[in-house]
């Protein structure tokens, strides 16, 4: 938990960040009618009102408001390294001009009889789906409509926390239609941890290697998570070739032959 002092840290270095090496806040001002800057003052006057939780969901808010992918707000430990999930993702079709949305992969030991890849989801907690998919795009931090689109989409069921304003909810009911009956399933948030050999660490790339993999940091964690819960077993060679391709420790320092 960040003291009263690390607060006014954090909330210090992000005005300086966006108030004198931001070059886009003109910009972002003009397109999305925000004001970070006030946004910053007010949180750093009222920090130690905020809950642990709520001052990092501002900080949050307040950076994706931006619309910029490449300017983040990361949470510390140890949210940082969780992701929060239902055990299914869902994707999007049309057919002719309508909207629609179908689940596509299930985690394994999840799936019954009725649920399912393939069965299309109507309601999200009494919610029509494409509503509730717009309410949850309007928190990500897409640039234009359609990227918010896609990554509230990807954010109904897989969020990585160091990132990502974490459920309102502790489940979501789902409604879907199975064959010819409408049904309901119940699904509770869980969360799990990345370990080291589910991949590399977008968020902690720095220097030469940052340049180098020019990655969506956001996109690759929930990359990441998707592997781990619908392809397991994929996960798992991963982890044993890289278990064979690293050094041999070395069982300590060696003597220079004489010359």
């Amino acid at each position: 938990m960040l003291s009263a002092a690390e607060r006014q840290l954090v909330v210090d270095q992000a005005l300086a960040l966006i108030e004198h090496l931001y070059v886009h806040l003109p910009l972002k001002r003009a397109m999305h009618a925000v004001d970070p800057l006030q946004r910053l003052r007010l949180l750093k006057r009222h920090s130690a009102t905020f809950s642990e939780g709520a001052f990092h969901a501002e900080l949050i808010s307040i950076f994706t408001r931006l619309r910029d992918l490449h300017t983040n707000y990361i949470l510390p430990e140890p949210f940082r390294s969780q992701t929060a999930y239902l055990p299914f993702r869902i994707d999007e079709f049309f057919e002719g001009n309508e909207q629609r949305y179908v689940v596509t992969e299930v985690k394994p030991g999840t799936e019954d009889a009725s649920f399912k890849p393939g069965i299309e989801v109507t309601h999200w907690n009494g919610i029509p789906i494409h509503r509730a998919v717009e309410i949850n795009a309007d928190r990500e931090a897409g640039s234009n409509l359609d990227a918010r689109h896609a990554r509230g989409l990807a954010a109904m069921t897989i969020r990585p926390l160091a990132m990502s304003l974490p459920p309102d909810e502790e489940w979501v009911v789902v409604t879907y239609e199975a064959g010819s009956s409408v049904r309901e399933r119940r699904f509770e948030w869980q969360a799990f941890e990345l370990g080291p050999g589910d991949g590399h660490d977008p968020i902690a790339a720095t220097g030469d290697l940052g340049f180098v993999l020019g990655l969506d940091a956001k996109a690759e964690l929930e990359r990441q998570a998707r592997k781990l819960l619908f392809a397991p077993e994929a996960v798992d060679i991963a982890r044993r070739v890289q278990q064979q391709t690293e050094p041999a420790p070395s069982s300590g320092p060696m003597a220079a032959a004489p010359g």
